[in-house]
Formats: structure tokens, sequence, C-alpha cells
């Protein structure tokens, strides 16, 4: 108990409480130096007065990633402070000397905190939006997002949760607009495949691509292949890719499925998890 209470003293008057911060002035989104949270540690400490012993402590950056933190995360902190009394050597171990801090008599001075002084944003400081996932009613899909500055005492406004207000899957629609991007000079057509089958639980996107003999393209050596190709999310690039052998029956080496990410809101290609888009079936002129 005793080394508890001693602790107590020595974080209660000499690092800043987050309970009641100070506002940030107008329009400061991320406090300067971010909010930490108190300092903690496990360790017990091995001497029982004087300041003669250190104990390892560690804190966390309360609003990372959205407002980082400046900084150390770890500190060696004096323990058991109070200074010692006869028939002890001395009162106070190297370099502490004995002064008396809110009426009593500790081993001093402690080292302060020399940071940025934390406020609170008019707003709070939130984290980035979670991946989507069905509500519990499994009827939409909805995100959500934590209050990261709430456990400093500062209080967010507006929504934790973000529902979708229809039972839609939340990657938005294939842009095909952006189709005329898929062909080249030299080659025919391009086929919307026909056949979609459309899991909106699972928000996959499942379509079979043609492979008679007339959709089919030569394609890297291969003299009848059934080619997809899409526009890559990243840079905006044409790519293709060969789903199989227009001459082969299995009817699984031409189906394609899509699938949403959940966390970037993007569809990706389940073969190569590509992210992209738009996409046709590309047949080239022979």
């Amino acid at each position: 108990m005793k080394i508890f209470i001693n602790i107590i003293i020595f974080l209660a008057f000499f690092y800043e409480s987050h309970c009641a911060l100070p506002n940030c002035a107008n329009g400061v989104a991320c406090p300067p130096g971010g909010i930490w949270s108190e300092w903690v540690t496990t360790d017990r400490c091995s001497t029982d007065c004087g300041s003669c012993s250190t104990m390892y402590y560690t804190r966390t950056c309360m609003t990372s990633p959205t407002c980082s933190c400046t900084g150390n995360n770890t500190h060696y902190l004096p323990c058991n402070t109070q200074t010692c009394v006869y028939p002890a050597q001395r009162a106070c171990c190297v370099p502490y000397v004995p002064m008396v801090i809110d009426g009593k008599q500790q081993c001093g001075p402690f080292p302060k905190d020399t940071g940025a002084a934390a406020c609170c944003p008019t707003a709070g400081v939130w984290s980035e939006w979670g991946p989507a996932v069905r509500n519990s009613d499994n009827t939409a899909f909805e995100q959500s997002r934590t209050c990261l500055s709430a456990a400093a005492g500062c209080t967010c406004t507006g929504n934790r949760i973000n529902p979708w207000s229809s039972d839609k899957c939340p990657c938005p629609d294939f842009q095909t607009d952006l189709n005329d991007k898929l062909l080249e000079p030299t080659e025919s057509f391009s086929i919307r495949p026909s056949g979609v089958v459309y899991d909106r639980i699972a928000c996959t996107y499942t379509t079979p691509l043609n492979s008679t003999e007339w959709n089919c393209s030569s394609s890297r050596g291969y003299q009848s292949t059934t080619l997809l190709r899409y526009i890559r999310a990243d840079n905006g690039e044409r790519e293709d890719y060969r789903v199989g052998d227009c001459k082969d029956t299995s009817d699984e080496k031409h189906n394609v499925t899509f699938y949403c990410d959940f966390s970037t809101l993007q569809w990706r290609l389940t073969n190569n998890n590509v992210a992209v888009l738009t996409f046709n079936q590309v047949s080239k002129k022979r």
C-alpha cells in the first residue's frame, strides 16, 4: 500500500491530468503534441524512500494515428519519493534533495513533462472509419469509428455509426463510363458479360465470361483464350488477365468473381486481389 500511495502522489503532482484539459483554439483539429495517456507501470519499487530507485513507465498516444503525439512513450521515473527518516544514513539519494512539496517532505526535484500542453479540439479526435460490417439486424452495412480523445475527457461531436441507407454493398458501382478506355484501336469490341450473380450478403460479384470461338482472343501465345481486361484502381492503367482456354469446357475456368474489400471499399478480383474500377471481356481482332 505504501508503494502504491507514493506512486499516486508522484503522478498526481507532476504530470498533467487529462480529466480537465482546456479547449483548443477555434479551428484546431489536432492538439499540439497530441494527447498522451497517463504514465503507467507494472514495476515494484525496490526501495522504501529517498527516490533511491526508478521504475519503468509507459504511456500511449490516445489520438494516434489521427493526431500523432510528440515525445517519448517510455520513461524511467523515481519511486517512493518521500524522505527517509532516522536511522537511515541519508534523507535522499543523489541527485535528489529534501524539499517540501504540497506540504510533504519529498526527495526532488521531479522531472517535468516538457511537451506541448494538451487541449481538447472542439469536435474531439475521431479515429478513421472502420471496415464495413453487417448491422446487428443483418439488414444493411455500416461503419463505425471511435472517439480517440474520450479517455482524456474530450468528447467528440458527430456520428459514431455510418449506416448505408439501403441493403446495398458498400463498394461503389463499377465505373462503366471508363469502358472505352478498355479498348485499343486494334481490337474489335468488348463484351459486357451477362448472367451476373450478385450476393448482397457476402458482397461478391460473379460473372461468367463468354467462351465461344467468336468471343475468344489470341493473347500471350495462346491461340484461343478467355481474356479479361480491367482498369486498376491504384494507377488507372489497363491490365489483361487470362482466365482460361476457350477450348476447355470446364465452367470454373470461365467464371470470375470480384469481392468488396470492406476496408478500402474497392472491388477486387479474387484471382489476383487487384482492386479494379471497371472490367470487360475483350475480343481482339484476328
